[in-house]
């Protein structure tokens, strides 16, 4: 639980805060109250919320404690360094891939970005990064703390790359390796994504499901850049996981209605793709198709094989348990899943179609 949520956490207060040193500390800080609570407690029912208000405590505490150290060696006027977070705010969406992209910084050796990655997402300690690297555990100790110092020292921020910077970033790689099919995977997956954005939100911010957007506002140009790509790549080597992923958005994008779409199709890719990279997202996928080719029960059996903790899992047991008729039940998914997202749009979502759910 803790390699799983830690990144998230630590990805959470750096958004917030920006410094990657003292929150560091302040999320290790939270797993010792963790580690110490939890046995005699309980674990909470959301643990990464729990984590994430520990730590943001610990680190307005470290932030305190360092504004007053400086402030006596400097003599100056007290002034308060970093800003104390809303500990009832919910964790944001996964931030993963914005804490990668702080560490991939240029301003860092690539040894240095492997590095700190492996500290600040992956969770190995010091000590198994020094085994990774065969140097001594003080040498990397030295080097996480010099990346560090450089990421402060070139004011590096926290903050989310934009969908426009990872398409170049996909493009690039592909323009530099074409000849690797997982590459144009990759590009034609990030292209049919992203062409559907426009239609996720509604005027208000809140979600709208695929069965009800508006699909003329999907990107056409997009579309067709994605889909012939992946035509391109399919026939040409071994089949990764970025190219059925890829195939499996082109089928969804080609439909041109919610009754369109070609479930069958997405069915078989959903089975290769599990027997290539067998995942829980890609088993809800396989629960998903299997459940509108052949029936809501048969995509219950599916999702018994997910952990009950997923609210993605409640969410989807929701909306095919209400497929069955079986309200109370759905309406208690609903809400079960709505206490395990950290997204707020999430939650007023699921919250949405469990009110739509009425008593009989």
């Amino acid at each position: 639980m803790w390699r799983r949520e830690a990144p998230h956490v630590l990805s959470t207060l750096l958004r917030r805060h920006g410094d990657c040193t003292t929150f560091e500390d302040a999320v290790q800080l939270a797993l010792v109250a963790a580690a110490e609570q939890w046995p005699r407690e309980g674990t909470p029912r959301n643990p990464a919320a729990w984590l994430t208000r520990v730590a943001s405590r610990r680190a307005v505490d470290l932030l305190r404690a360092d504004a007053a150290r400086r402030d006596r060696e400097e003599r100056a006027a007290a002034r308060e360094h970093g800003r104390a977070s809303d500990p009832s705010d919910p964790l944001e969406p996964d931030g993963t891939l914005v804490l990668l992209m702080l560490c991939a910084h240029p301003a860092l050796t690539t040894a240095s970005q492997v590095a700190l990655m492996l500290r600040a997402v992956g969770g190995l300690t010091t000590a198994q990064i020094a085994q990774c690297f065969f140097v001594e555990e003080r040498t990397m100790r030295q080097r996480i703390s010099r990346a560090k110092r450089t990421l402060a020292d070139q004011g590096a921020r926290f903050e989310a790359p934009t969908a426009a910077a990872a398409l170049d970033l996909a493009r690039r790689i592909h323009r530099l390796a074409p000849s690797d099919p997982e590459n144009a995977g990759l590009l034609a997956l990030l292209l049919l994504t992203h062409a559907r954005t426009p239609a996720r939100l509604d005027a208000d911010g809140e979600i709208v499901a695929l069965a009800e957007q508006d699909r003329s506002r999907w990107s056409p140009p997009l579309i067709a850049e994605g889909i012939a790509l992946i035509e391109a790549a399919l026939p040409v080597g071994p089949v990764g996981p970025f190219q059925l992923q890829a195939a499996i958005a082109a089928v969804h994008a080609e439909a041109a209605t919610m009754e369109d779409t070609d479930w069958e199709q997405i069915l078989v890719l959903f089975g290769m793709l599990e027997s290539v990279e067998p995942t829980p997202s890609v088993t809800l996928g396989l629960a998903v198709a299997t459940a509108e080719v052949s029936g809501p029960e048969a995509g219950l059996e599916i999702l018994d094989r997910l952990p009950a903790s997923s609210h993605r899992r409640q969410a989807v047991t929701g909306h095919l348990l209400s497929r069955l008729g079986r309200d109370d039940e759905a309406r208690e998914a609903f809400h079960r899943a709505a206490e395990g997202t950290r997204s707020l749009p999430e939650q007023r979502y699921l919250h949405r179609l469990a009110g739509a759910i009425r008593p009989v």
